[in-house]
């Protein structure tokens, strides 16, 4: 059996793994990956000598997939503790936690056509509504379906006193990958700077294209996809307009720099490296990355903007690098940004789980005459984890084996 994979970020290699898992007799796997390099948006960079996150964050101590992939890889992660401070007197986690529980009790009124933030507003008003963003500090959720949100978003992450695993995300998709060619060295494959432009299905079989490399791959039993939502554009034809409509995606950036006058920065952003001060602006959050006890001040590094949504856009990347103040306050910011960073579920009539769950298995499997199976944060019950992403595969995986027997 030829099984072709195309993305081979966390989600692609673990599709990989599971395959392999199942001891199909002359399995042969394909994992094709448009970038140079293994990950996706899992991904870590450097900044004034430090290593720092570029896309996605922690492990959260509820990620039993990923906490146990990283075992299995004899990937080590270190466990902190989240704190986080709140830009008004009046805000904390209780009055937080209070908003969610005062919209759930009023769920009779939710108008299902409409957003989270659309009926956060017309329930409990603007003012409300505001102060409530600011204590996420995100705000992935605004345009997403309700009950999705209120259900699955995992609001306590964002409260203080969680249990959070850093891990270096390079080094955990590098393993996976050399698992992957160590241990199947003959029935896989990966191909590095494959784009895959078009993709045809004819007589039970699929056909991918890649212009990168003036490169055709033929006779394909099974086609997994598990990119992003942008990157389902050579496959639309295949996918119900429903599902397109669904499921959508938003920017997101993260930006590094180190403060000017470190010792007034101290004072506002407490230097502990699991503090996320929650601002009003454009920032979102500020995290202290690094300690300011060095002797070294330009060892203190901050993440100055942990941004999603609109606060994310080209505007505000401006915003960041140009502004007077900001200027006065920080020194060579370094940004990164994600078109696609997260995903989110459009307003539907889905108000269960057990709604949910069905969605998803006909979502992975989109269409039952042809063996394209869809895996994705994007595509899952965790979307904006990692973890989302480990779901979608078993998930994916799991419908793969019901459809070929």
């Amino acid at each position: 059996m030829r099984v072709v994979i195309v993305g081979a970020g966390p989600c692609g290699l673990y599709v990989a793994h599971l395959l392999f898992s199942l001891s199909i007799p002359s399995l042969h796997i394909m994992l094709l990956e448009s970038e140079d390099r293994v990950g996706g948006r899992t991904q870590m960079g450097n900044y004034k000598g430090h290593v720092v996150v570029a896309g996605a964050g922690v492990i959260r101590k509820t990620d039993k997939r990923l906490r146990k992939l990283c075992r299995q890889m004899h990937i080590p992660t270190h466990s902190f503790q989240t704190h986080v401070k709140y830009p008004r007197p009046y805000q904390s986690k209780q009055y937080f936690l209070s908003l969610l529980e005062t919209l759930k009790k009023n769920s009779s009124e939710f108008n299902l056509h409409e957003t989270f933030s659309q009926n956060f507003q017309q329930i409990m008003g603007k003012e409300k509504y505001q102060d409530f963003i600011e204590m996420a500090g995100y705000t992935d959720f605004e345009d997403a379906n309700v009950w999705d949100s209120l259900r699955d978003y995992g609001w306590n992450d964002n409260t203080s006193g969680q249990t959070m695993y850093g891990v270096n995300w390079n080094d955990l998709t590098d393993r996976m990958a050399h698992h992957l060619q160590m241990k199947y060295p003959l029935p896989f494959e990966l191909l590095l700077n494959t784009k895959v432009d078009k993709v045809n299905y004819q007589k039970g079989k699929f056909t991918v294209f890649s212009s990168q490399h003036d490169k055709k791959i033929e006779n394909i039993d099974v086609l997994f996809w598990t990119t992003p939502r942008p990157g389902w554009k050579p496959i639309q034809r295949f996918l119900p307009s429903s599902l397109l409509k669904e499921v959508q995606c938003q920017p997101f950036l993260r930006a590094y720099a180190t403060p000017k006058h470190p010792q007034q920065a101290e004072i506002t952003y407490p230097p502990h490296h699991v503090t996320h001060t929650r601002i009003d602006c454009c920032f979102q959050k500020v995290i202290p990355m690094s300690s300011s006890s060095s002797s070294k001040k330009d060892d203190t590094i901050y993440m100055i903007s942990y941004s999603d949504n609109q606060h994310a856009v080209e505007s505000n990347r401006k915003f960041l690098t140009k502004n007077k103040q900001i200027q006065n306050d920080w020194k060579d910011p370094q940004l990164y940004f994600w078109e696609c960073g997260t995903h989110y579920y459009s307003p539907s009539l889905l108000t269960t789980s057990q709604e949910r769950d069905t969605w998803l298995n006909k979502a992975v499997h989109p269409s039952l005459s042809h063996p394209l199976f869809l895996a994705s944060e994007g595509i899952s019950t965790q979307q904006g984890w990692t973890e989302g992403a480990l779901e979608s595969a078993e998930r994916a995986v799991r419908q793969f084996l019901l459809f070929i027997t």
